[in-house]
């Protein structure tokens, strides 16, 4: 299957040439268009003005209608948090082709009218409903969990894999019931004024996680999980935003990350970082394969039968 590859273009008034006109995609043969979040960088309920939201949201309209009128096939659109949910069903309601999906499995059963084949492939989806997006258990808050409370510019790299290792672990045997909330804040050294805190942002990843694994289970079919946010630990989930070891701090969703890893996709593809890479997610079912396009993210995607394969053709 060959996908259209699509996030994190940020498109705002700025007068430059929109990165998915580029002649050398437009000129590749897809079976499907994906846009994996971020199409705009503002919209009308987070923007300084209603009036400045109505340009960013005029431009994101503009974008679909050109995929619509350009190319017959299927638009799958998971929303980012620049583009969240409500913002997404409003920049392409209407257009027939163009499915918004988040926490929902899509084949081509969800086009109808649409000369679309997945052959046997469905897409999972799992966007943003609103803005603020980070990892569920906000290990940075805690001391005996902040990387940055004892690292240097030359040992970050270090620290940083050995805390969200820490982290990892101890949010996996909680999600799986080795391990209790008492466990958790034992095992990473929480104080006991700041359990509270913990245990709710444990009750957060848990219904995320259940959220997720039920999403990956709903299908027989080789599931393509297209998450604008990105899976924990992997060499692609350091943030654009942060600089210097600030930026070398995980920052992905640990539910995620345990969800690939106890039903394994067959693909995992996300953006939210600006960060390109393409790393594998040891999984009950073998390693699979993540892929983060970067930003602007435009990329030809080709899967195969086997997960062991996938080929990227970026811009």
């Amino acid at each position: 299957m060959r996908l259209l590859l699509l996030h994190d273009l940020h498109l705002g008034p700025s007068g430059d040439p929109p990165s998915y006109a580029r002649p050398a995609i437009n000129e590749a043969k897809f079976d499907a268009i994906v846009t994996a979040g971020d199409v705009i960088d503002e919209n009308r309920d987070h923007a300084k003005s209603a009036a400045a939201g109505e340009r960013y949201e005029g431009l994101g309209r503009a974008f679909y209608e050109f995929l619509h009128e350009e190319y017959d096939l299927p638009i799958l659109a998971v929303p980012g948090n620049h583009d969240p949910l409500g913002c997404a069903e409003r920049l392409t309601e209407g257009l027939d082709r163009a499915v918004v999906a988040h926490d929902r499995v899509v084949d081509e059963r969800a086009f109808p009218g649409v000369d679309a084949d997945f052959d046997g492939f469905a897409f999972a989806a799992w966007g943003c409903e609103g803005f603020d997006q980070g990892p569920e258990v906000r290990y940075t808050e805690f001391p005996a969990t902040d990387p940055l409370a004892d690292a240097t510019s030359d040992t970050i790299d270090h620290v940083a894999a050995e805390r969200a290792d820490a982290v990892e672990s101890a949010a996996e045997r909680f999600l799986t019931g080795d391990l209790d909330a008492g466990g958790v804040a034992d095992e990473l050294g929480v104080s006991a004024n700041r359990r509270r805190e913990l245990f709710d942002q444990l009750d957060e990843l848990e219904a995320t996680y259940r959220s997720l694994c039920s999403l990956l289970t709903e299908t027989d079919r080789r599931t393509l999980l297209f998450s604008h946010v990105s899976p924990f630990k992997v060499s692609f989930d350091h943030h654009h935003s942060e600089r210097g070891p600030e930026g070398r701090v995980h920052r992905g969703s640990v539910a995620l990350k345990v969800a690939i890893r106890r039903n394994g996709p067959h693909a995992v593809f996300s953006g939210h970082t600006h960060e390109y890479g393409i790393d594998t997610v040891a999984t009950e079912r073998g390693d699979r394969y993540a892929f983060n396009a970067g930003a602007p993210g435009v990329a030809v995607v080709e899967v195969e039968d086997d997960p062991r394969a996938l080929h990227v053709e970026t811009a």
